[in-house]
Parts: C-alpha cells; structure tokens; sequence
C-alpha cells in the first residue's frame, strides 16, 4: 500500500488556503489503496483559531471530493513560530517523512486547475527510479535550461539536467517527491525568505533526478496556477 502526504504550507492567508484547498481535493485522483495523510505546516500565524479552523476545513473538504475514496485519513500540524519559510518546511518534512512514501508540498496560493492523476507520477518514479521530484507549476528559466525527454505511460516528462546553467533547476512549486529523494536533498536553509530560501535550495542542493510533465502542463503553468497577490512574509 502506497502512502501520500499532502503538506499545506500557510501563513496567515485564510482565504488563499481555503481556494488551495478547494482547488486539491476537487482534481486531485488518488487510487482507493493509497493512505493519505494531510498535514498543515503553519509558520505562527498570530491568530490562535487559524491551524484548527484549517484543519477543519481540509477534512471537510477531503470528506466531499470526488476523486478521493479512502475513508480513513490522518491530519497533523506543525508550527514553526515565525522562523521563516525554511525552518515551516522542515518541521513539515520531519512529521510528512514519518509516515509517507510520497510528499506532496503546496504553498497556500496555488490552485489545481484540472485533473491530476497521481498514479501517473508516481509510475514515473518507477520507471526511472533516479526521478524522484516532479514539478508541477510551471517552468521558468533565465538561462539556458537542458533537459532529456523520458516516457511513461504514454506522457512525456522532460528531465531536466543538473549541469544546466539555468539556476532554478528545481522551484518551490508545487511538486510531487519521494520521501527519498527529499532525505537525500537534506534540510531546506533557514532564516531566508521564501524566494532566497528556494534560490538556495536550487542551486546548492536540489538538482538531480527532477522531471516535468510536458503533456500535462505548459511552460507558463496552467495546471497548477498561482494566485498570490497578498505577501505572507
């Protein structure tokens, strides 16, 4: 049995979490022997109702979307006290690694804007067990960016090449990962704000063994969409 993490990443943007929520459960189809296990990853929102209200909201929501047919699920939070966007992932990843095989991280301004498969990812990292981070927002590059084209299950993948010298060979976009690969990228640097943080991340840590779903969205990102307008930080 396959077990998945679903981690909502927040700061006080209630209205933003509640659309990525919705925008989740109303797309996403996850096999019926598959374990899910939500967990929302607060940076010490001020407001002390904020993690229950989230928490409450995510079950309900899970409880009434289509393409989700467990019906046992586990919920669990962390909070990181305002230390920053790093120091919120890692406490996540800490709780998410425990129990899960597959991560699925997503901030809390990114919507799903149509169906996604996760059986399809995950018969990529079967496929090609050196794959174990999908990107799914869009793909952006400043320089030249390299990639090989691989096939599963009749989609096209681009991985990309690490030696490329387009820095943001991976980004914090929504993504699909191995527990494994994650343990092997290490703990996220702390004390930055979110665009260093992920910057960092990028070219110092996590380069190899990331692929793009070419049949599933375009450069500009039109399966996941961000929608963030409000700074959390």
């Amino acid at each position: 049995m396959s077990k998945l993490s679903i981690c909502l990443l927040t700061y006080n943007r209630m209205d933003y979490a509640k659309l990525t929520i919705d925008s989740l459960f109303a797309h996403l189809v996850v096999p019926p022997d598959y374990e899910i296990y939500l967990h929302i990853a607060d940076d010490g929102t001020p407001n002390p109702d904020y993690i229950p209200t989230l928490m409450n909201y995510m079950v309900a929501a899970y409880r009434d979307a289509p393409g989700m047919q467990q019906e046992a699920i586990v919920i669990g939070s962390t909070n990181s006290e305002q230390g920053g966007y790093g120091k919120n992932y890692n406490l996540a990843m800490q709780a998410c690694h425990l129990d899960a095989d597959y991560v699925m991280p997503i901030e809390d301004d990114w919507v799903l804007a149509r169906d996604l498969v996760i059986e399809d990812l995950v018969r990529v990292f079967n496929d090609y067990p050196d794959v174990g981070c999908i990107r799914l927002g869009y793909l952006s590059y400043t320089q030249e960016l390299r990639g090989t084209v691989i096939a599963s299950n009749n989609n096209k993948y681009l991985l990309l090449d690490p030696t490329s010298d387009e820095p943001h060979v991976f980004a914090g976009h929504p993504r699909l990962e191995t527990v494994k690969w994650a343990q092997e990228v290490g703990p996220w640097p702390e004390g930055y704000l979110p665009g260093e943080t992920e910057f960092r991340v990028s070219v110092m840590q996590a380069r190899k063994g990331i692929a793009w779903p070419m049949d599933l969205t375009r450069s500009c990102g039109d399966l996941f969409q961000h929608i963030g307008t409000v700074r959390s930080y």
